[in-house]
Protein backbone atom coordinates (compact mmCIF):
# COMPACT_ATOMS: atom_id res chain seq x y z
CA UNK A 1 0.00 0.00 0.00
CA UNK A 2 2.88 2.37 0.76
CA UNK A 3 4.31 1.84 -2.70
CA UNK A 4 0.93 2.55 -4.28
CA UNK A 5 0.47 5.72 -2.25
CA UNK A 6 3.96 6.99 -3.08
CA UNK A 7 3.37 6.20 -6.74
CA UNK A 8 0.11 8.17 -6.71
CA UNK A 9 1.80 11.13 -5.04
CA UNK A 10 4.53 11.06 -7.67
CA UNK A 11 1.91 11.03 -10.43
CA UNK A 12 0.01 13.96 -8.91
CA UNK A 13 2.68 16.29 -7.51
CA UNK A 14 0.60 19.50 -7.66
CA UNK A 15 -2.34 18.01 -5.76
CA UNK A 16 0.03 16.33 -3.29
CA UNK A 17 1.82 19.62 -2.59
CA UNK A 18 -1.50 21.39 -2.13
CA UNK A 19 -2.63 18.69 0.30
CA UNK A 20 0.60 18.94 2.31
CA UNK A 21 0.20 22.72 2.42
CA UNK A 22 -3.36 22.28 3.73
CA UNK A 23 -2.25 19.86 6.46
CA UNK A 24 0.59 22.18 7.50
CA UNK A 25 -1.70 25.19 7.51
CA UNK A 26 -4.56 23.60 9.45
CA UNK A 27 -2.19 22.34 12.15
CA UNK A 28 -0.05 25.48 12.17
CA UNK A 29 -0.08 28.77 14.01
CA UNK A 30 -2.06 30.70 11.39
CA UNK A 31 -5.13 28.44 11.63
CA UNK A 32 -4.80 28.25 15.41
CA UNK A 33 -5.37 32.00 15.67
CA UNK A 34 -8.63 31.92 13.67
CA UNK A 35 -12.19 31.03 14.58
CA UNK A 36 -13.42 27.56 13.71
CA UNK A 37 -15.83 28.74 11.00
CA UNK A 38 -12.98 30.60 9.26
CA UNK A 39 -10.84 27.45 9.34
CA UNK A 40 -13.78 25.44 7.99
CA UNK A 41 -14.34 27.86 5.10
CA UNK A 42 -10.65 27.99 4.19
CA UNK A 43 -10.38 24.20 4.37
CA UNK A 44 -13.39 23.81 2.06
CA UNK A 45 -11.89 26.16 -0.54
CA UNK A 46 -8.53 24.41 -0.41
CA UNK A 47 -10.05 20.93 -0.66
CA UNK A 48 -11.94 22.07 -3.76
CA UNK A 49 -8.65 23.30 -5.26
CA UNK A 50 -6.99 19.98 -4.41
CA UNK A 51 -9.83 18.18 -6.21
CA UNK A 52 -9.40 20.44 -9.24
CA UNK A 53 -5.67 19.73 -9.36
CA UNK A 54 -6.31 15.99 -9.02
CA UNK A 55 -8.78 16.13 -11.91
CA UNK A 56 -6.27 18.08 -14.00
CA UNK A 57 -3.48 15.59 -13.26
CA UNK A 58 -5.78 12.65 -13.92
CA UNK A 59 -6.57 14.03 -17.38
CA UNK A 60 -2.86 14.56 -18.08
CA UNK A 61 -2.14 10.98 -17.03
CA UNK A 62 -4.56 9.80 -19.75
CA UNK A 63 -2.32 11.32 -22.42
CA UNK A 64 -3.39 13.30 -25.47
CA UNK A 65 -5.08 10.49 -27.37
CA UNK A 66 -2.22 10.10 -29.88
CA UNK A 67 -3.05 6.82 -31.62
CA UNK A 68 -0.58 7.03 -34.51
CA UNK A 69 0.51 9.02 -37.52
CA UNK A 70 -2.94 9.10 -39.11
CA UNK A 71 -6.48 7.77 -38.77
CA UNK A 72 -8.99 6.62 -41.36
CA UNK A 73 -12.71 7.33 -41.45
CA UNK A 74 -15.38 5.82 -43.66
CA UNK A 75 -16.28 8.42 -46.30
CA UNK A 76 -18.98 6.21 -47.87
CA UNK A 77 -19.08 3.92 -50.89
CA UNK A 78 -16.18 1.93 -49.46
CA UNK A 79 -13.83 4.92 -49.63
CA UNK A 80 -11.59 5.64 -46.65
CA UNK A 81 -10.69 9.23 -45.87
CA UNK A 82 -7.22 9.53 -44.33
CA UNK A 83 -6.69 12.28 -41.77
CA UNK A 84 -2.97 12.81 -41.35
CA UNK A 85 -2.71 16.45 -40.28
CA UNK A 86 -1.79 16.25 -36.59
CA UNK A 87 -2.09 19.01 -34.07
CA UNK A 88 -2.44 19.16 -30.28
CA UNK A 89 -5.33 21.44 -29.38
CA UNK A 90 -6.30 22.50 -25.89
CA UNK A 91 -9.85 22.54 -24.66
CA UNK A 92 -11.17 24.15 -21.50
CA UNK A 93 -13.39 22.03 -19.28
CA UNK A 94 -15.44 23.60 -16.49
CA UNK A 95 -15.88 21.03 -13.71
CA UNK A 96 -17.58 21.11 -10.32
CA UNK A 97 -14.18 21.99 -8.84
CA UNK A 98 -13.20 24.68 -11.31
CA UNK A 99 -11.66 24.91 -14.79
CA UNK A 100 -9.09 22.47 -16.14
CA UNK A 101 -7.35 22.27 -19.51
CA UNK A 102 -7.39 19.16 -21.69
CA UNK A 103 -4.72 18.74 -24.38
CA UNK A 104 -5.98 16.53 -27.22
CA UNK A 105 -4.25 15.19 -30.29
CA UNK A 106 -6.45 16.02 -33.28
CA UNK A 107 -6.33 14.48 -36.75
CA UNK A 108 -7.63 16.33 -39.76
CA UNK A 109 -7.03 17.68 -43.23
CA UNK A 110 -7.85 20.82 -45.13
CA UNK A 111 -11.56 21.46 -45.44
CA UNK A 112 -12.56 18.93 -42.79
CA UNK A 113 -13.04 19.35 -39.02
CA UNK A 114 -10.53 17.48 -36.93
CA UNK A 115 -11.21 14.39 -34.85
CA UNK A 116 -9.82 14.02 -31.32
CA UNK A 117 -9.81 10.37 -30.15
CA UNK A 118 -9.39 11.53 -26.55
CA UNK A 119 -12.79 13.28 -26.69
CA UNK A 120 -14.41 9.91 -27.32
CA UNK A 121 -12.30 8.15 -24.70
CA UNK A 122 -13.26 10.71 -22.03
CA UNK A 123 -16.88 11.07 -23.27
CA UNK A 124 -16.53 14.84 -23.27
CA UNK A 125 -19.74 16.88 -23.61
CA UNK A 126 -20.47 19.18 -26.52
CA UNK A 127 -20.24 22.21 -24.23
CA UNK A 128 -17.33 23.25 -22.05
CA UNK A 129 -19.45 22.58 -18.94
CA UNK A 130 -19.02 19.09 -17.48
CA UNK A 131 -22.02 16.81 -17.23
CA UNK A 132 -22.07 16.97 -13.39
CA UNK A 133 -22.00 20.77 -13.62
CA UNK A 134 -24.80 20.78 -16.21
CA UNK A 135 -26.85 18.51 -13.99
CA UNK A 136 -26.29 20.80 -11.01
CA UNK A 137 -27.36 23.81 -13.07
CA UNK A 138 -30.48 22.26 -14.58
CA UNK A 139 -31.58 20.84 -11.23
CA UNK A 140 -31.23 24.31 -9.74
CA UNK A 141 -33.24 25.83 -12.59
CA UNK A 142 -35.94 23.19 -12.17
CA UNK A 143 -36.27 24.16 -8.51
CA UNK A 144 -35.98 27.93 -8.70
CA UNK A 145 -34.96 31.03 -10.67
CA UNK A 146 -32.02 31.01 -13.07
CA UNK A 147 -30.09 33.57 -11.02
CA UNK A 148 -30.43 31.47 -7.87
CA UNK A 149 -29.23 28.36 -9.72
CA UNK A 150 -26.17 30.19 -11.03
CA UNK A 151 -25.40 31.69 -7.61
CA UNK A 152 -25.84 28.32 -5.91
CA UNK A 153 -23.44 26.60 -8.29
CA UNK A 154 -20.85 29.33 -7.87
CA UNK A 155 -21.17 29.23 -4.08
CA UNK A 156 -20.85 25.45 -3.76
CA UNK A 157 -18.35 24.75 -6.55
CA UNK A 158 -16.48 28.00 -7.06
CA UNK A 159 -17.22 27.79 -10.79
CA UNK A 160 -18.72 30.88 -12.37
CA UNK A 161 -21.24 30.25 -15.13
CA UNK A 162 -22.58 32.95 -17.41
CA UNK A 163 -26.30 33.41 -16.81
CA UNK A 164 -26.99 33.65 -20.53
CA UNK A 165 -25.39 30.25 -21.12
CA UNK A 166 -27.64 28.47 -18.61
CA UNK A 167 -30.62 28.98 -20.94
CA UNK A 168 -28.95 26.91 -23.68
CA UNK A 169 -27.73 24.30 -21.20
CA UNK A 170 -31.28 23.68 -19.95
CA UNK A 171 -32.73 23.44 -23.46
CA UNK A 172 -30.02 20.97 -24.50
CA UNK A 173 -30.52 18.93 -21.35
CA UNK A 174 -34.27 18.56 -21.95
CA UNK A 175 -34.07 17.30 -25.52
CA UNK A 176 -34.18 13.58 -24.62
CA UNK A 177 -37.24 13.84 -22.35
CA UNK A 178 -39.77 12.13 -24.65
CA UNK A 179 -37.42 9.32 -25.67
CA UNK A 180 -36.42 8.66 -22.07
CA UNK A 181 -39.99 8.09 -20.94
CA UNK A 182 -40.90 6.21 -24.11
CA UNK A 183 -38.19 3.64 -23.31
CA UNK A 184 -38.52 3.69 -19.52
CA UNK A 185 -40.57 0.89 -18.03
CA UNK A 186 -40.57 1.98 -14.39
CA UNK A 187 -41.08 -0.21 -11.34
CA UNK A 188 -44.17 -2.47 -11.35
CA UNK A 189 -46.93 -1.53 -8.88
CA UNK A 190 -48.05 -3.71 -6.00
CA UNK A 191 -50.48 -6.47 -6.85
CA UNK A 192 -53.30 -4.69 -5.06
CA UNK A 193 -52.89 -1.50 -7.13
CA UNK A 194 -55.50 -2.61 -9.63
CA UNK A 195 -56.71 0.85 -10.66
CA UNK A 196 -54.78 2.82 -13.29
CA UNK A 197 -55.64 6.50 -13.16
CA UNK A 198 -55.03 9.28 -15.68
CA UNK A 199 -55.70 12.95 -15.08
CA UNK A 200 -55.23 15.98 -17.27
CA UNK A 201 -55.74 19.64 -16.52
CA UNK A 202 -54.46 23.04 -17.56
CA UNK A 203 -52.57 25.87 -15.89
CA UNK A 204 -51.72 29.29 -17.31
CA UNK A 205 -48.10 30.35 -17.68
CA UNK A 206 -47.22 34.08 -18.02
CA UNK A 207 -45.53 34.55 -21.38
CA UNK A 208 -43.38 37.07 -23.17
CA UNK A 209 -42.55 37.11 -26.88
CA UNK A 210 -39.37 35.44 -28.06
CA UNK A 211 -36.68 37.65 -29.52
CA UNK A 212 -37.93 39.18 -32.75
CA UNK A 213 -41.62 38.52 -32.07
CA UNK A 214 -43.98 41.53 -31.71
CA UNK A 215 -45.44 42.26 -28.28
CA UNK A 216 -49.23 41.92 -28.02
CA UNK A 217 -51.01 45.27 -28.03
CA UNK A 218 -53.05 46.61 -25.13
CA UNK A 219 -55.76 49.22 -25.33
CA UNK A 220 -54.47 52.59 -24.20
CA UNK A 221 -55.60 53.53 -20.73
CA UNK A 222 -56.42 49.98 -19.61
CA UNK A 223 -54.80 48.28 -16.65
CA UNK A 224 -53.73 44.72 -16.00
CA UNK A 225 -51.81 42.21 -18.09
CA UNK A 226 -51.58 42.42 -21.83
CA UNK A 227 -54.05 40.31 -23.82
CA UNK A 228 -52.91 36.74 -24.42
CA UNK A 229 -50.13 37.22 -21.86
CA UNK A 230 -50.80 33.72 -20.50
CA UNK A 231 -50.62 30.44 -22.32
CA UNK A 232 -52.09 27.21 -21.01
CA UNK A 233 -49.72 24.44 -20.03
CA UNK A 234 -51.43 21.08 -20.32
CA UNK A 235 -50.59 19.02 -17.25
CA UNK A 236 -50.92 15.23 -17.20
CA UNK A 237 -50.43 12.54 -14.57
CA UNK A 238 -50.63 8.74 -14.55
CA UNK A 239 -50.47 6.56 -11.45
CA UNK A 240 -51.61 3.25 -10.03
CA UNK A 241 -53.59 2.91 -6.81
CA UNK A 242 -55.36 0.24 -4.79
CA UNK A 243 -59.16 0.41 -4.50
CA UNK A 244 -60.36 2.44 -1.52
CA UNK A 245 -64.02 1.76 -0.77
CA UNK A 246 -65.88 4.64 0.86
CA UNK A 247 -69.40 5.91 1.34
CA UNK A 248 -70.94 9.30 0.56
CA UNK A 249 -70.92 9.98 4.31
CA UNK A 250 -67.15 9.52 4.33
CA UNK A 251 -66.80 12.06 1.53
CA UNK A 252 -69.02 14.55 3.29
CA UNK A 253 -66.82 14.19 6.34
CA UNK A 254 -63.75 15.00 4.21
CA UNK A 255 -64.93 17.83 1.95
CA UNK A 256 -68.28 18.81 3.39
CA UNK A 257 -69.07 21.13 6.28
CA UNK A 258 -70.83 18.68 8.57
CA UNK A 259 -69.35 18.45 12.04
CA UNK A 260 -68.74 15.27 13.99
CA UNK A 261 -66.06 12.60 14.27
CA UNK A 262 -64.47 11.40 11.07
CA UNK A 263 -65.03 7.83 10.06
CA UNK A 264 -62.34 5.42 11.22
CA UNK A 265 -61.31 2.91 8.61
CA UNK A 266 -58.39 1.50 6.66
CA UNK A 267 -55.52 3.77 5.77
CA UNK A 268 -55.91 5.57 2.46
CA UNK A 269 -53.68 3.93 -0.20
CA UNK A 270 -50.98 6.07 -1.78
CA UNK A 271 -50.51 6.51 -5.53
CA UNK A 272 -47.76 4.31 -6.95
CA UNK A 273 -45.49 4.88 -9.91
CA UNK A 274 -46.79 8.41 -10.36
CA UNK A 275 -45.50 10.17 -13.45
CA UNK A 276 -46.32 13.82 -14.11
CA UNK A 277 -45.47 16.06 -17.03
CA UNK A 278 -46.60 19.28 -18.70
CA UNK A 279 -46.29 20.96 -22.06
CA UNK A 280 -47.00 24.33 -23.63
CA UNK A 281 -46.24 23.16 -27.15
CA UNK A 282 -48.30 19.99 -27.42
CA UNK A 283 -51.97 19.96 -28.29
CA UNK A 284 -54.67 18.24 -26.27
CA UNK A 285 -54.73 15.39 -28.77
CA UNK A 286 -50.97 14.90 -28.41
CA UNK A 287 -51.18 14.92 -24.61
CA UNK A 288 -53.97 12.33 -24.62
CA UNK A 289 -51.97 10.20 -27.05
CA UNK A 290 -49.09 10.28 -24.58
CA UNK A 291 -51.46 9.41 -21.73
CA UNK A 292 -52.75 6.41 -23.67
CA UNK A 293 -49.21 5.31 -24.53
CA UNK A 294 -48.11 5.56 -20.89
CA UNK A 295 -51.11 3.59 -19.66
CA UNK A 296 -50.72 0.87 -22.30
CA UNK A 297 -47.06 0.56 -21.40
CA UNK A 298 -48.08 -0.09 -17.80
CA UNK A 299 -51.04 -2.34 -18.61
CA UNK A 300 -50.70 -3.71 -22.17
CA UNK A 301 -53.35 -6.40 -21.62
CA UNK A 302 -55.75 -3.90 -20.00
CA UNK A 303 -56.32 -6.18 -17.02
CA UNK A 304 -56.59 -3.26 -14.59
CA UNK A 305 -59.43 -0.77 -14.22
CA UNK A 306 -58.74 2.33 -16.32
CA UNK A 307 -60.01 5.59 -14.85
CA UNK A 308 -59.71 9.16 -16.13
CA UNK A 309 -60.60 12.03 -13.81
CA UNK A 310 -61.28 15.36 -15.56
CA UNK A 311 -63.13 18.60 -15.08
CA UNK A 312 -66.29 19.32 -17.04
CA UNK A 313 -64.59 20.43 -20.25
CA UNK A 314 -66.35 18.51 -23.06
CA UNK A 315 -63.23 18.70 -25.23
CA UNK A 316 -61.22 16.85 -22.59
CA UNK A 317 -63.97 14.33 -21.93
CA UNK A 318 -64.42 13.48 -25.62
CA UNK A 319 -60.69 13.08 -26.12
CA UNK A 320 -60.43 10.89 -23.02
CA UNK A 321 -63.14 8.57 -24.28
CA UNK A 322 -61.59 8.44 -27.75
CA UNK A 323 -57.93 8.05 -26.81
CA UNK A 324 -58.15 5.98 -23.64
CA UNK A 325 -61.25 3.98 -24.53
CA UNK A 326 -60.17 3.04 -28.05
CA UNK A 327 -59.22 -0.56 -27.20
CA UNK A 328 -61.22 -1.13 -24.05
CA UNK A 329 -63.38 0.42 -21.38
CA UNK A 330 -62.34 3.55 -19.52
CA UNK A 331 -64.33 4.98 -16.62
CA UNK A 332 -64.62 8.74 -16.96
CA UNK A 333 -65.11 10.52 -13.62
CA UNK A 334 -66.06 14.14 -13.15
CA UNK A 335 -63.85 15.65 -10.48
CA UNK A 336 -65.98 16.12 -7.37
CA UNK A 337 -64.12 19.29 -6.40
CA UNK A 338 -65.27 21.03 -9.58
CA UNK A 339 -68.83 20.06 -8.68
CA UNK A 340 -68.50 21.61 -5.22
CA UNK A 341 -67.22 24.86 -6.75
CA UNK A 342 -70.47 25.23 -8.71
CA UNK A 343 -72.52 24.26 -5.66
CA UNK A 344 -70.84 26.90 -3.53
CA UNK A 345 -71.48 29.53 -6.18
CA UNK A 346 -75.18 28.62 -6.22
CA UNK A 347 -75.32 28.35 -2.42
CA UNK A 348 -73.98 31.90 -2.04
CA UNK A 349 -76.71 33.08 -4.41
CA UNK A 350 -79.33 31.64 -2.04
CA UNK A 351 -77.90 32.47 1.37
CA UNK A 352 -74.97 34.84 1.00
CA UNK A 353 -71.24 34.56 1.65
CA UNK A 354 -69.91 32.49 4.55
CA UNK A 355 -73.22 31.82 6.30
CA UNK A 356 -74.24 28.66 8.11
CA UNK A 357 -77.25 28.37 5.81
CA UNK A 358 -74.97 28.37 2.78
CA UNK A 359 -72.85 25.56 4.21
CA UNK A 360 -75.93 23.50 5.02
CA UNK A 361 -77.37 24.13 1.54
CA UNK A 362 -74.14 22.94 -0.15
CA UNK A 363 -73.98 19.84 2.07
CA UNK A 364 -77.60 18.97 1.30
CA UNK A 365 -77.17 19.00 -2.47
CA UNK A 366 -73.69 17.48 -2.38
CA UNK A 367 -75.09 14.54 -0.42
CA UNK A 368 -77.81 14.03 -3.03
CA UNK A 369 -75.25 14.06 -5.83
CA UNK A 370 -72.96 11.61 -4.01
CA UNK A 371 -75.87 9.20 -3.64
CA UNK A 372 -76.50 9.27 -7.39
CA UNK A 373 -79.42 11.68 -7.31
CA UNK A 374 -78.01 14.43 -9.51
CA UNK A 375 -81.27 14.95 -11.46
CA UNK A 376 -83.24 15.37 -8.25
CA UNK A 377 -80.65 17.83 -6.96
CA UNK A 378 -80.94 19.97 -10.10
CA UNK A 379 -84.73 19.86 -9.97
CA UNK A 380 -84.71 20.99 -6.35
CA UNK A 381 -82.23 23.83 -6.99
CA UNK A 382 -84.21 25.22 -9.91
CA UNK A 383 -87.57 24.91 -8.18
CA UNK A 384 -86.22 26.69 -5.12
CA UNK A 385 -84.81 29.49 -7.28
CA UNK A 386 -88.15 29.88 -9.07
CA UNK A 387 -90.12 30.01 -5.82
CA UNK A 388 -87.78 32.71 -4.51
CA UNK A 389 -88.23 34.60 -7.81
CA UNK A 390 -84.50 34.88 -8.28
CA UNK A 391 -83.34 37.22 -11.03
CA UNK A 392 -80.11 38.54 -12.45
CA UNK A 393 -76.68 37.32 -11.33
CA UNK A 394 -78.06 35.11 -8.57
CA UNK A 395 -80.34 33.18 -10.94
CA UNK A 396 -77.48 32.83 -13.44
CA UNK A 397 -75.29 31.25 -10.74
CA UNK A 398 -77.98 28.66 -9.98
CA UNK A 399 -78.59 27.96 -13.68
CA UNK A 400 -74.84 27.56 -14.31
CA UNK A 401 -74.59 24.94 -11.55
CA UNK A 402 -77.69 23.13 -12.81
CA UNK A 403 -76.48 23.12 -16.41
CA UNK A 404 -73.02 21.88 -15.38
CA UNK A 405 -74.45 19.00 -13.36
CA UNK A 406 -76.95 17.93 -16.04
CA UNK A 407 -74.33 18.07 -18.80
CA UNK A 408 -71.95 15.84 -16.82
CA UNK A 409 -74.49 13.53 -15.22
CA UNK A 410 -73.14 10.50 -17.09
CA UNK A 411 -69.78 10.95 -15.35
CA UNK A 412 -71.18 11.53 -11.86
CA UNK A 413 -72.08 8.01 -10.73
CA UNK A 414 -70.32 8.67 -7.46
CA UNK A 415 -72.21 6.04 -5.46
CA UNK A 416 -70.96 3.37 -7.90
CA UNK A 417 -67.44 4.79 -8.02
CA UNK A 418 -67.13 4.90 -4.24
CA UNK A 419 -68.44 1.34 -3.86
CA UNK A 420 -65.81 0.16 -6.36
CA UNK A 421 -63.01 2.07 -4.60
CA UNK A 422 -62.43 4.41 -7.56
CA UNK A 423 -61.00 7.90 -6.96
CA UNK A 424 -63.51 10.70 -7.57
CA UNK A 425 -61.25 13.73 -7.09
CA UNK A 426 -58.44 15.16 -9.17
CA UNK A 427 -56.28 16.00 -6.20
CA UNK A 428 -53.24 14.58 -8.00
CA UNK A 429 -53.89 16.77 -11.05
CA UNK A 430 -54.54 19.88 -8.95
CA UNK A 431 -51.43 19.22 -6.89
CA UNK A 432 -49.42 18.64 -10.05
CA UNK A 433 -50.62 21.90 -11.58
CA UNK A 434 -49.62 23.77 -8.47
CA UNK A 435 -46.30 22.02 -7.77
CA UNK A 436 -45.11 21.45 -11.33
CA UNK A 437 -46.32 24.67 -12.95
CA UNK A 438 -47.54 27.38 -10.58
CA UNK A 439 -44.84 27.14 -7.91
CA UNK A 440 -42.10 27.51 -10.52
CA UNK A 441 -43.57 29.39 -13.47
CA UNK A 442 -45.73 32.01 -11.74
CA UNK A 443 -43.29 33.62 -9.35
CA UNK A 444 -43.43 37.39 -9.09
CA UNK A 445 -42.32 39.13 -12.27
CA UNK A 446 -41.58 35.94 -14.23
CA UNK A 447 -42.32 35.86 -17.95
CA UNK A 448 -41.39 33.00 -20.26
CA UNK A 449 -40.77 32.22 -23.89
CA UNK A 450 -42.37 28.99 -25.04
CA UNK A 451 -39.04 27.31 -25.76
CA UNK A 452 -37.54 28.08 -22.37
CA UNK A 453 -40.69 27.27 -20.41
CA UNK A 454 -41.06 23.93 -22.19
CA UNK A 455 -37.51 22.92 -21.26
CA UNK A 456 -37.88 24.00 -17.63
CA UNK A 457 -41.20 22.13 -17.29
CA UNK A 458 -39.54 18.96 -18.59
CA UNK A 459 -36.60 19.20 -16.21
CA UNK A 460 -38.92 20.00 -13.31
CA UNK A 461 -41.10 16.98 -14.14
CA UNK A 462 -38.00 14.78 -14.10
CA UNK A 463 -37.04 16.20 -10.71
CA UNK A 464 -40.54 15.70 -9.26
CA UNK A 465 -40.75 12.11 -10.52
CA UNK A 466 -37.40 11.27 -8.92
CA UNK A 467 -35.82 10.34 -12.25
CA UNK A 468 -32.94 12.83 -12.27
CA UNK A 469 -30.08 10.33 -12.06
CA UNK A 470 -31.63 7.86 -14.49
CA UNK A 471 -32.43 10.65 -16.96
CA UNK A 472 -28.92 12.09 -16.90
CA UNK A 473 -27.37 8.67 -17.48
CA UNK A 474 -29.70 8.30 -20.48
CA UNK A 475 -29.10 11.85 -21.72
CA UNK A 476 -25.31 11.48 -21.59
CA UNK A 477 -25.50 8.23 -23.53
CA UNK A 478 -27.73 9.81 -26.17
CA UNK A 479 -25.57 12.91 -26.52
CA UNK A 480 -22.43 10.83 -26.92
CA UNK A 481 -24.20 8.87 -29.67
CA UNK A 482 -25.15 12.13 -31.40
CA UNK A 483 -21.63 13.54 -31.10
CA UNK A 484 -19.64 10.52 -32.17
CA UNK A 485 -21.99 7.79 -33.30
CA UNK A 486 -21.98 8.93 -36.93
CA UNK A 487 -18.19 8.96 -37.39
CA UNK A 488 -16.27 5.70 -37.14
CA UNK A 489 -12.52 5.87 -37.30
CA UNK A 490 -9.60 3.49 -37.12
CA UNK A 491 -5.84 3.77 -37.09
CA UNK A 492 -4.50 4.15 -40.63
CA UNK A 493 -2.56 1.17 -41.88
Amino acid sequence: MKTTALHCIAEAPMAACAFVDLVNWILGCDAASRSLHEVETETSDRIREIARLLLQEHVESRGTGDVGEAIEIDAGDGICDVLSHRRVRERQYLSLFGPITIGRQTFGRRGRPGIAPLDEELSLPSRLYSYPLQRRLTTGVARGPFAEAVAGVEETTGTRVGSANVYDVVIDAAQDFELFYAERSGSPPDADATILVATIDGKGVPMRPAMGEPRPARDRGTKGPRPNSKREARVAAVYSIAPFVRTPVDILGEIGEKSGPKAVGPKRPRPQGKRVWASLEKSKDEMFAELAEEMLKRDPQRKRTWVCVTDGDPALQNRALTALGADGKVILVLDIFHVTEYLWEAGRAFHGEGTKATREWVDYYLEKILYGEASEAVRGMKQSATKRRMRGAKRKAVDRAAKYILRNQAFMKYDEYLAAGIPIGSGVAEGTCRHLVKDRMERTGMRWTVRCAEAVLKMRAIEICGDTKAYWDFHIEREQARLRGGTKWQIAA
